[in-house]
């Protein structure tokens, strides 16, 4: 598939019991927002933030040349780029967003590419970091409907309280790069799941005069998942080390219920079953999510310390799970290490795991973002988010 959405979607149909779609639910998972930053070689970022270089409203959002930003890696704008983008445009009308919510979402999406074009500066890489420039602080705080030097102010240092005394502490320019990339992938992750949301509202049941769901107590219910298949690559990171731990599960519940329950099922009438078999990755699952010491839980532990490094994070893996039949330590000195999945031996790259772990944002800019004007960005920010992601219903109102 050349096309990956690089997101997985969980859709839930409901019917009435004579058969009646009456609504639907659309849960989504995993959404890659590294990409927004950081993508691959031969690898392009999301399609609409190239599409949106052919919007009417290019030039009030400060698009010019796509080549220009360094979110999107020197990558021309698709030759279709005009008409795909008509073509979301429509999507998002008959599903029922506004004209203002349009304009919204696209001042979101080029505010996240302006975001990318903030650099900083100082005298020494562990000295305390100053904007270089101010227009696209100023470019992406308009866009946002946010203080200019509340934004700049947020980039350069973090606030901290300790002892109940609140100190602001200085980054260095690798940390305020950091604090950059994350508002601009947690902007477009609450974005998309604000439309997400959107979506939701429009397809719920319809509600009787008594307030309940039509037929509510009686839905039958059509789950549909789409989600990305197993992967490997010559490269393979944390969006691949999540991926293949979702898959990992799909494949245990596929062996439970088509095998382990079917022969408990022969065994209970008396048939020979012992011709069937099939590998249980049980161990593997084991190795990712055994608690307090699994893959996942020394992850989480690595990441709370602020001395952490991908370094330090593979020698507690290798410490260990040296002997774990389902890991393999690397052969040299560097962070990769590999896992025997039930597909296949991946070999994954552990630079980048403790950065894409933490997955956080500066408390600083969180605070501010949520005092945005742009109701979008507002309302986003103010969600609750879900253990997965998913960001929970908004008060947006999608008109008709």
């Amino acid at each position: 598939n050349d096309n990956s959405s690089r997101f997985g979607k969980y859709t839930e149909l409901q019917f009435t019991p004579q058969g009646s779609v009456v609504g639907a639910t659309i849960s989504e998972y995993l959404l890659e927002k590294t990409r927004v930053v950081n993508q691959l070689p031969e690898e392009r970022n999301f399609h609409i933030l190239y599409y949106i270089f052919s919007s009417a409203s290019k030039a009030s959002l400060g698009l010019s040349n796509s080549g220009d930003f360094r979110y999107l890696n020197n990558a021309p704008v698709p030759q279709d780029a005009s008409d795909r983008f008509r073509e979301v445009i429509q999507a998002l009308n008959d599903i029922g967003f506004s004209d203002n919510e349009h304009a919204m979402l696209q001042q979101v999406l080029a505010a996240v590419l302006h975001s990318g074009q903030i650099t900083f500066t100082s005298t020494g890489v562990l000295d305390p970091v100053a904007v270089e420039g101010e227009h696209p602080v100023e470019q992406v705080s308009e866009l946002l409907g946010i203080g200019a030097q509340e934004l700049k102010e947020a980039l350069q240092a973090t606030t901290v309280i300790t002892r109940g005394e609140t100190i602001r502490k200085p980054y260095t320019i690798e940390q305020a790069q950091d604090s950059r990339d994350a508002m601009a992938k947690a902007l477009y992750g609450r974005s998309f799941g604000w439309i997400v949301s959107g979506i939701n509202g429009l397809l719920k049941p319809e509600l009787t005069d008594g307030g309940s769901a039509k037929a509510g107590a009686k839905h039958r219910t059509i789950g549909i998942l789409d989600i990305f298949g197993f992967e490997t690559f010559a490269e393979s990171g944390f969006e691949q080390f999540c991926i293949n731990l979702a898959n990992e599960q799909l494949q245990h519940f596929f062996n439970q219920h088509i095998f382990q329950l079917e022969l408990d099922e022969y065994a209970q009438q008396g048939v020979d079953g012992a011709t069937v078999t099939f590998v249980d990755n049980g161990p593997v699952l084991g190795l990712f999510l055994d608690r307090p010491v699994g893959l996942l839980a020394l992850l989480d532990e690595e990441s709370h310390f602020a001395n952490a490094s991908d370094e330090t994070l593979a020698d507690k893996l290798v410490a260990h799970f040296k002997d774990h039949s389902s890991f393999i330590p690397p052969q040299g000195s560097d962070c990769s290490f590999s896992i025997r999945h039930y597909a296949a031996v991946v070999q994954y790259t552990g630079y980048g795991f403790i950065v894409k772990n933490r997955d956080s944002m500066a408390p600083d800019i969180s605070a501010l973002l949520r005092e945005s004007k742009l109701s979008l960005v507002a309302e986003s920010f103010l969600a609750t988010v879900t253990s997965t992601g998913q960001v929970e219903q908004t008060t947006q109102d999608i008109s008709s």
